[in-house]
C-alpha cells in the first residue's frame, strides 16, 4: 500500500491517492511501457515513488526541453 504525493501521474492517480499493488518478479513478468511500478526513490531509498515506464533500456527518449526535464523528472534504472 502507497499513498502517492504529487502531479507526475496525473490524472491516472492524483495526489493523496492510496495505491495497492502487489510485489511481482521481474522474472514473471516483463516490465512494459505504460506500466505504472513502485520503486525505490534514488534520492532517499527508505522512500517508495509510484512511476510510469516511458522507456526500456536500449530506447531512445525524445524532449523538447532538456534542461527543464531533468530539473523536475525522476528516472529509475
Amino acid at each position: 500500500i502507497l499513498q502517492c504525493s504529487g502531479p507526475s501521474m496525473e490524472p491516472t492517480i492524483v495526489s493523496d491517492d492510496i495505491v495497492l499493488s502487489e510485489r511481482v518478479s521481474r522474472h514473471c513478468y516483463k516490465i512494459k511501457k505504460g506500466d505504472v511500478i513502485i520503486a525505490k526513490s534514488p534520492f532517499d531509498p527508505s522512500m517508495n515513488i509510484c512511476k510510469r515506464v516511458i522507456g526500456l533500456e536500449g530506447d531512445k527518449v525524445c524532449t523538447s526541453g532538456p534542461s527543464d526535464l531533468f530539473k523536475t523528472h525522476t528516472y529509475v534504472s
